[in-house]
């Protein structure tokens, strides 16, 4: 007698790769296709990505984590709550602290030791009489490397002060572009990061359930 073969869900670490690697080409392929396609199906694929970049941020986020959120549930914290029915709700909600409390602080303090270079960068190119300062020892590097590789010294001068001229212009060109809507087209992208660690924090929370309710529907609509 002929027996239909379920789906195996007693080898997640297959399952979980062949997910990762699925979904990895699928957006490939839909990027490709995006590139291709008129202006009205790019823009359209464009609002649709928009729209779940936030789940593809959590489903990255959740997929990082699980390994850790495992190690910290059954080795770590293997012998507390003994006896209590709600140990592994109290594990979940301990280990899911301590990794999204050091995830986010080590963000902050990258952020928080890369924030005094950039500023100092930007207000260093911003001072028209350090840039000048800057973009004129620049020239005498071109220079001396010019001459070092061959160059006639009037030629060596040429080049640099075409290229130092073309490089200032285009650091204006950055500097001018620093326009406070350009600093909000930054809240768009805080606001998906912020809306995938909450959802990847209730992924993570509730993944048994979530699945147990995925395969239910399954089985439910498509029960070979």
């Amino acid at each position: 007698m002929e027996q239909n073969n379920p789906i195996n869900f007693n080898n997640p670490k297959k399952n979980n790769s062949k997910w990762v690697v699925g979904m990895f080409v699928a957006l490939l392929a839909a990027l490709l296709l995006s590139s291709m396609a008129g202006e009205t199906i790019k823009s359209l694929f464009n609002s649709l990505l928009s729209g779940i970049t936030p789940v593809l941020i959590a489903a990255v986020i959740s997929f990082l984590f699980l390994k850790p959120m495992k190690f910290l549930e059954d080795k770590m914290m293997k012998n507390l709550f003994v006896g209590n029915t709600k140990a592994n709700k109290y594990k979940r909600a301990i280990s899911l602290a301590i990794l999204y409390t050091v995830t986010i602080g080590v963000i902050v303090l990258l952020i928080a030791l890369a924030i005094p270079s950039i500023i100092g960068l930007v207000q260093q190119f911003a001072d028209q009489t350090q840039l000048a300062a800057l973009m004129e020892n620049l020239k005498e590097v071109i220079i001396t490397v010019l001459q070092f590789f061959g160059m006639p010294l009037d030629d060596a001068v040429n080049n640099a002060t075409a290229l130092i001229a073309t490089l200032t212009e285009y650091i204006d060109t950055i500097i001018n572009s620093i326009t406070l809507e350009g600093i909000f087209g930054l809240v768009s992208p805080i606001f998906s990061i912020f809306m995938g660690v909450l959802i990847s924090f209730l992924l993570l929370k509730d993944k048994e359930l979530i699945a147990k309710t995925a395969r239910r529907y399954t089985y439910a609509y498509y029960p070979r």
